[in-house]
């Protein structure tokens, strides 16, 4: 009886059958795409564009294929179907070059959006912040200002506004007794100078607000991040420091800037400006006028 012996394969062999599974692997994984594209029809596969259908003078461009928010990076997951193919549709050629839809799929990876988009849309370079800009809100503060989160719990209205708005603060301070007020309180002494006149004094906080991020829909945000000025975040933390009433006056978002409409307190005819010294030089600020009686 013959003796029958296995054959071994050699490493080199094995080498061999390893590269050419990866060929076929990368082959089939390029005809899928191409499938999903148009570009070819591949039998048995689902999806793609009809054989049948004419894209002849069209551009394949990139689309949402679910909403992707403000400030976070488009993945991977952002460009493909609930079915797994590629998120793309055909639009007309001249239409993509006149409007700025991209086609390269790596020029919308990796990038951080301006605004929401919802599924279907394609994309433009305008919809994204520079290339290298972290996932953050603080990507829309403008030069010139600084972002900072607050509770609007305490202050009237704010939380009823949604992102974009513009808006400025006043703060309503009560009238306090002059004995209460101490040399080394700057804020009580401020307090009492502003009331003087009055039983309650109104006073601008925040001259420039913007809303970055709402409360939105969900119950567990607590907290929305606000563009202002440097000096605005000092008064606002002052105001609060103090337990003035705050009150939240929304502006205009569609109207020019020099026309819209914003409370100057230095142009109303009933208040005037003070110097208040606080061990740094001192500051400027907005009072009530005093009373004729009070003046003499």
């Amino acid at each position: 009886m013959a003796e029958v012996r296995n054959k071994r394969r050699t490493p080199s062999q094995n080498s061999r059958w390893i590269l050419l599974g990866g060929v076929v692997l990368f082959a089939a994984l390029g005809a899928g795409t191409l499938h999903a594209l148009g570009v070819i029809r591949v039998p048995g596969l689902p999806g793609g564009v009809s054989a049948k259908e004419d894209r002849t003078g069209k551009t394949a461009v990139w689309v949402t294929s679910r909403k992707v928010s403000a400030f976070d990076k488009v993945a991977e997951a952002d460009l493909v179907d609930p079915k797994g193919q590629p998120a793309i549709r055909w639009l007309d050629a001249e239409d993509v070059k006149e409007k700025g839809f991209i086609s390269n799929r790596g020029d919308i990876l990796g990038r951080v959006l301006k605004n929401d988009k919802g599924p279907g849309y394609a994309f433009k370079e305008s919809d994204f912040y520079p290339r290298g800009t972290p996932a953050s809100p603080s990507a829309a503060i403008e030069a010139g200002f600084v972002g900072i989160w607050t509770d609007p719990k305490d202050i009237d209205g704010l939380s009823k506004l949604e992102r974009g708005e513009l808006f400025q603060i006043l703060g309503i301070t009560e009238r306090r007794d002059g004995a209460q007020a101490q040399a080394k309180d700057i804020d009580t002494k401020e307090a009492q100078s502003i009331s003087s006149a009055f039983g309650a004094a109104t006073e601008l906080i925040v001259h420039h607000g913007r809303v970055i991020v709402g409360l939105g829909s969900s119950k567990q945000d607590k907290e929305m991040f606000l563009e202002m000025s440097a000096e605005d975040v000092e008064r606002l933390a002052s105001a609060q420091r103090r337990r003035a009433a705050l009150r939240c006056v929304t502006l205009s978002t569609t109207a020019p800037i020099a026309e819209r409409e914003k409370i100057e307190a230095k142009d109303r005819p009933d208040t005037q400006q003070i110097m208040l010294l606080d061990g740094k030089g001192g500051r400027e600020t907005i009072v009530p006028k005093a009373s004729q009686e009070k003046q003499r």
